[in-house]
């Protein structure tokens, strides 16, 4: 027989979601004690709601960075480009070609700007073993306000590098995330399952001795509990298939 502790924490969280949702503090509000579980209620649902979301750590570093470092790009990719519309010019060949050269090896397109975060911090490793010997190049290209093209391509590289480093932190706190999800998991898991048990072992116990409390008050508040474990039997038996509908939004009644 399938039971309560067959589910996982999408199905619970499914269930705590239906407790937490107006309706459902309306219905427990109606009981003595539903408005005592209302705390526990709530904060087992915020850790569940933390577990199903899982957003990326480190995001808005990443993307402020990101705009840094496409902006010093850019910014080279436009420097390149301008000397090379000297190319007409027979006494700016030498320049021209410098100037092509670097751009290869640099910033060989906007499209560059674009990629992922991951090839932004490789492309940064390999400039920085470039950036010594294409140094003295980038110099004899001056910038705006007579700035070196260097000192802008090794903020460039720099910009790469720090993105590199954010993307190993963020590693580190996806595994350590994992880790403690592998352990906390389990507890709070147990956690959810006997609080649910226990409000409803009390609102039936209530419900006996309170005739003015809804006659469909068990199958408003845990219904939805039900329907998992009902499906969760059925894949179990080959009448549905085990891949289910994920987890509706928080917002969702």
């Amino acid at each position: 027989m399938t039971t309560i502790n067959a589910l996982d924490n999408t199905d619970l969280l499914i269930a705590v979601r239906r407790l937490r949702s107006p309706e459902g503090q309306a219905l427990l509000d109606q009981t003595h004690n539903g408005p005592l579980y209302r705390d526990e209620i709530d904060a087992l649902g915020e850790r569940l709601e933390s577990e199903a979301d899982g957003g990326m750590p480190l995001a808005a570093e990443l993307s402020a960075e990101d705009v840094a470092h496409d902006a010093y790009g850019l910014f080279l990719w436009h420097q390149f480009e301008s000397f090379r519309a000297l190319g007409p010019l027979p006494a700016y060949a030498d320049l021209v070609a410098d100037a092509a050269a670097l751009q290869a090896t640099w910033i060989d397109g906007r499209a560059r700007l674009a990629a992922g975060y991951g090839e932004q911090a490789a492309h940064a490793g390999r400039l920085r073993r470039r950036l010594d010997g294409d140094r003295a190049g980038l110099d004899a290209l001056r910038a705006g306000r007579g700035e070196a093209l260097g000192d802008f391509a090794e903020r460039f590289v720099e910009s790469g590098e720090r993105i590199g480093r954010l993307l190993a932190r963020r590693a580190d706190i996806l595994a350590e995330r994992a880790r403690d999800r592998a352990e906390g998991g389990r507890n709070l898991r147990g956690q959810v399952i006997g609080l649910l048990g226990e409000l409803r072992a009390q609102i039936a116990n209530e419900s006996k001795r309170r005739p003015d409390l809804p006659a469909d008050l068990d199958a408003r508040l845990f219904g939805q509990l039900d329907e998992r474990i009902a499906r969760k039997a059925r894949a179990r038996s080959g009448d549905a298939p085990a891949v289910e509908a994920p987890a509706p939004s928080s917002q969702d009644g």
